[in-house]
């Protein structure tokens, strides 16, 4: 970096490549060293050596003895996370192949570049560079390498190649070398994990062995991502997925045999795949093949059996495992009595499965059946409340039948989005909440592998009757058709989600049997779960339309499978045009508008010690702070926490509104129309600025607007000095206790970049502060009315201490995917738009749009206001 950064482009060479190269060689050579010292060859056992002590003494003094024979002095020293993830990532060639460039060695310059852009492709400079080599002399096609490219993707690209121009035993030999490289960069990969761990405070011994191997299992679990990721696209299934194209494979090359052990492989892993099953079925009934001749391979076997203990692991783990730091709540009498039969069978307990949807709002409230085998269960909060409205859309759309009963499935969703593209976005809630549900399923049943046979958007009309009643001993469902005695052949499971609210005793959704639990009252968001058997029905809503989602899911018959990927094939293509007309706009005019209205950036990334995040100064006036303030006054203690008041400090108040919330108070007059445009233009305008300046490739989306304030409380100034008000996370994933950060759907993987806009400075304390891995403070900014800090959402940073008064912000999380975008800012736009109708005198206070000074920008205007 010195070079570099002096200019001594020979010396700047020669030392990025010593480091590529050392690096490679340290971290190979320990790995080599970690599998050497490794006295068992049955790896389905590996993980039960660990409590055998003495055999882990010896291996401890083998890896010693082998570390010190390898790297002499250096044995005992810790590459650290920071200086080991540039190098994961690719960085040292980002910097090389400008030094190559420089000291006039074009085909290396072409060869590194290219090597960092396989997983940097959103980055356009080294696309422009890539171009620009291309017109070098001396420069070929062949020069732009991956340098970093693994042997087993080699192989398999050689396979997929040959598969496609139909060489079939080419084929079949790319794919089983790829496999053979596969396992070996597999079991390197978990040996890799096997790391240095910093533990929290002084542990006992068996704690710190688990905790040690808690995070040893987490990386272990990541390589499989790592390992099927391709530059930037992570290929599904991917060990399974050889076996699809070697069956195929070997079928035309007439090797039955190994075509059978092939599809015997993939049903190991994947035994619920309906095609692979009539693949052999047909070649069973059809073909008269016999059942034996379909044995998996041994090394399949002994894998799948390794990852299916690794894999139980990982479930306590997430469940159940209590890690440093956490809560430990006190037992009661009743529970101390049976503590001891309560350990046995706490991972057989679906409430403990599904805790971790807690993080996406979904609650628990209640559950049914025996304590072993709940089979059926109620959430809160699957739905937002603007999500309902939009869900309920689709079924609208539609034509009552005979019952007054409105009904659409996806196939006939993704027609009316071809038709009308004012339903695409309830098209993309529909497919996540098919995509959460089928989890959540999953989970609570303790099912893997669950298939959609069925879903429905239902809307029915409030009736006091319909023909339905006059029917004798009809059970009115879900999607409007009396109960029948049929059983399926297959155990399936239902979930109800509702999108309506419903509070007059009527359209009640009830359990048929003896003892049965209260009637259950239809809220937006709740969610009624069963398995299919369980007899149930519901009541006619008198005085308000009932909606639902109705989905039914199955462990072998996926009969929605085309259905939903045609509709995520349309909103793909929907995506592809956007982005087309996205990226015609010119990101440095916009960016002029700005900086001409008062806007400046007062501080860049370098400033920052980071690479994406910035601060702006002059967003909004004093006057709109001060409206936006009086606006929070109308907070909900608690908001976005469960109502919880003091989610993060028992020192402070934490009170909140959103968007939704602030409709609502507008349509009930407690607040003007002009200050829910005033909260909109200001996030908007934020929004925008996060987009241009980032020089972001695809658009940036809200995902979520909060506006919020801290309220100190009256304690003791000194005794909050270790006290945060919002302690050091990230905002889209969860942070590991070796300072990693693991992405999970769970920890809203969906945010790509946040921003706070400050709307006071009149309190104590509070200030925002990035952080180092380590979670200790990097740099931290004091807030003032008009300041914007930005970030990628996967920065490390935290809040300090409000110690007097109260601090006042709009947190905002954008994403790049519209399935997440958020509807009820559409929703208050509309609302704000049809009252503004025929009003064109109407001036709302404060800056200037960006946005009206862009009317004339088709394609500006196409990115800016098509939502």
């Amino acid at each position: 970096m010195r070079a570099y950064k002096q200019g001594d482009w020979g010396e700047c060479t020669k030392y990025f490549q010593s480091a590529i190269d050392d690096y490679h060689f340290v971290k190979d050579g320990i790995i080599d060293c970690r599998l050497k010292c490794k006295q068992t060859e049955d790896e389905t056992n590996e993980d039960e050596n660990i409590m055998d002590l003495h055999v882990l003494l010896l291996q401890s003094n083998c890896l010693r003895i082998c570390k010190h024979e390898l790297l002499g002095d250096r044995a005992e020293e810790e590459v650290s996370y920071v200086v080991d993830k540039k190098f994961e990532d690719r960085t040292p060639y980002n910097f090389v192949q400008f030094c190559y460039f420089k000291d006039e060695k074009y085909k290396q310059a072409a060869a590194a570049t290219y090597t960092y852009y396989i997983t940097h492709q959103d980055d356009e400079m080294s696309l422009d560079n890539i171009h620009y080599y291309k017109t070098l002399p001396g420069v070929e096609d062949k020069d732009f390498e991956d340098l970093e490219r693994k042997p087993y993707q080699t192989q398999y690209v050689r396979g997929l190649q040959a598969y496609n121009a139909g060489d079939w035993e080419e084929s079949a030999s790319g794919f089983e070398s790829a496999l053979e490289l596969y396992f070996v960069e597999e079991k390197r990969c978990r040996a890799g994990c096997e790391k240095f761990y910093s533990h929290s405070g002084q542990p006992d011994f068996i704690n710190a062995v688990a905790d040690h191997y808690v995070t040893v299992l987490v990386c272990q679990q990541i390589c499989l991502r790592k390992l099927s990721t391709f530059g930037m696209e992570q290929l599904d299934d991917f060990v399974a997925e050889h076996y699809n194209y070697l069956q195929y494979a070997y079928y035309e090359s007439n090797n039955l045999e190994k075509a059978f052990q092939s599809i015997a492989n993939y049903l190991l892993i994947k035994p619920h795949n309906n095609v692979m099953l009539e693949n052999k079925d047909y070649y069973i009934r059809t073909l008269r093949h016999k059942e034996e001749a379909f044995k998996p391979s041994k090394e399949v076997v002994d894998y799948v059996e390794m990852w299916r203990k690794k894999g139980k692991s990982l479930d306590f783990i997430r469940v159940d495992y209590i890690l440093p730091g956490d809560e430990i709540q006190k037992k009661t009498n009743d529970e101390e009595d049976g503590a001891e039969e309560k350990d046995l069978r706490r991972s057989k307990d679906p409430t403990k499965r599904v805790m971790l949807f807690e993080k996406l709002g979904i609650n628990l409230i209640g559950t049914w059946g025996s304590e072993l085998n709940n089979d059926r269960f109620i959430t809160d909060g699957f739905i937002r409340s603007d999500q309902c409205e939009a869900l309920a859309d689709l079924a609208r759309s539609r034509y009552e039948d005979n019952n007054g009963f409105k009904k659409i499935n996806v196939a006939e969703a993704t027609k009316l989005v071809k038709d009308e593209d004012d339903y695409e976005i309830s098209l993309r809630l529909l497919l996540r909440a098919i995509d959460i549900m089928k989890a959540y399923s999953s989970v609570y049943f303790n099912q893997s592998g669950l298939m959609v046979k069925d879903v429905q958007v239902v809307c029915s009309k409030p009736q006091e009757d319909n023909d339905l009643d006059k029917i004798d001993e009809c059970i009115l469902q879900e999607t409007g058709g009396c109960k029948t005695d049929k059983e399926s052949q297959e155990e399936e499971f239902m979930l109800i989600s509702y999108l309506t609210d419903i509070h007059d005793e009527s359209g009640l959704f009830y359990f048929i049997e003896e003892n049965a639990e209260p009637s259950i009252e239809p809220i937006c968001g709740r969610v009624v779960g069963f398995r299919g058997h369980i007899n149930h029905g519901v009541k006619l809503a008198k005085n308000k339309e009932r909606c639902t989602v109705v989905m039914t899911f199955t462990t072998n018959n996926d009969l929605l499978l085309k259905d939903i990927s045609e509709a995520k094939k349309l909103v793909a293509s929907i995506d592809e045009e956007r982005l087309k007309a996205y990226r015609e706009i010119d990101n440095t005019d916009i960016l002029q508008q700005f900086y001409s209205q008062g806007v400046s950036i007062v501080q860049k990334g370098e400033d920052l010690h980071g690479k994406e995040r910035f601060v702006s100064d002059g967003l909004s006036t004093q006057k709109e702070c001060s409206e936006l303030i009086d606006l929070a006054k109308h907070g909900i203690l608690g908001n976005g926490y469960h109502g919880r008041t003091s989610p993060h400090t028992d020192n402070e108040l934490f009170a909140g509104l959103d968007v939704a919330r602030a409709e609502q108070l507008m349509q009930e007059k407690v607040v003007s129309a002009s200050t829910v445009q005033l909260l909109l233009d200001v996030s908007e305008h934020s929004r925008l600025l996060v987009e241009k300046y980032f020089n972001l490739t695809k658009p940036l989306y809200f995902d979520y607007t909060h506006l919020v304030c801290r309220t100190a409380l009256d304690v003791d100034v000194e005794s909050r000095e270790a006290d945060l008000s919002h302690p050091v996370h990230s905002d889209n994933c969860m942070i590991q206790p070796d300072g990693s950060c693991i992405v999970d759907p769970l920890a809203y993987a969906q945010r790509h970049y946040s921003a706070i806009m400050y709307l006071n400075d009149d309190f104590e304390g509070g200030e925002f502060f990035f952080a180092h891995n380590n979670k200790s403070e990097q740099i931290s900014l004091s807030p003032k009315c008009g300041r914007l800090v930005a970030f990628n959402a996967g920065e490390y940073h935290g809040v300090k201490a409000v110690t007097k008064g109260k601090r006042c912000a709009i947190a905002m999380w954008y994403t790049h995917k519209l399935d997440f975008v958020e509807v009820s800012r559409l929703h208050a736009q509309r609302t704000l738009d049809k009252q503004s109708l025929g009003d064109s005198n109407e001036e709302v206070d404060g800056m200037e749009s960006v946005a009206d000074l862009e009317e004339e920008d088709e394609s500006f205007e196409e990115n800016h206001d098509e939502l």
